[in-house]
This record gives structure tokens, sequence and C-alpha cells, in this order.
């Protein structure tokens, strides 16, 4: 006795489905338009520390510069060296960046 198995239908490819049209490019933004404006909000805290009867740090904050110029712990004067860095890049306060 044979036994006969049943008919399976071969699988059907489903029919290409064609791709979605590309979305189209964002446009550029106009060169003349205002960069958008953010708000800084900022503060300035020093200390002398553990080690130094003289506050050895300087600092600047002006628009667009904001600087911390510490002294060169162990050497002698490094307030005064902060206090040059400072002054070189107080020359740059105000301007555009």
């Amino acid at each position: 006795m044979t036994a006969e198995l049943p008919m399976v239908p071969e699988p059907v490819s489903p029919e290409p489905v064609p791709p979605e049209p590309a979305a189209p490019e964002p446009a550029a933004p106009e060169l003349d338009a205002a960069p958008p404006r953010v708000r800084v909000t900022y503060g300035t805290r020093t200390d002398v520390g553990l080690k130094r009867a003289v506050n050895e740090d300087s600092l600047l904050a002006e628009w667009p510069v904001f600087l911390v110029a510490g002294g060169m712990g162990g050497h002698d004067a490094g307030d005064a060296a902060s206090a040059a860095v400072i002054a070189e890049f107080r020359t740059l306060v105000g301007q555009n960046p």
C-alpha cells in the first residue's frame, strides 16, 4: 500500500513593490538670516587655597572672553603672571567673535 502525499502549493513571490520617492532636500538657510540668540549667565569665584597667603588667580568675564588664569603652583609671582595673561586677553573684550 502506498500513501499519497498531499500537494503543497509552491510559495508565490509577492510582486515587487516600487520604492517610495525620496523626500525633498530641505531648503538651505538664508545667509542673511540672523543667528539664534543665546542668553549667557555667568558668575565667577576664586579661592586662595590652603597653602598661599595671596590669591594668584585672575579672572576675566566680559563678552566674548571668559578666562581663568591661575598662578603656577610652586613658582614665585604667580599672581603677576596670571594678571599679565588677563591683560593680554582684555584687548578682545567687546569684539565680535
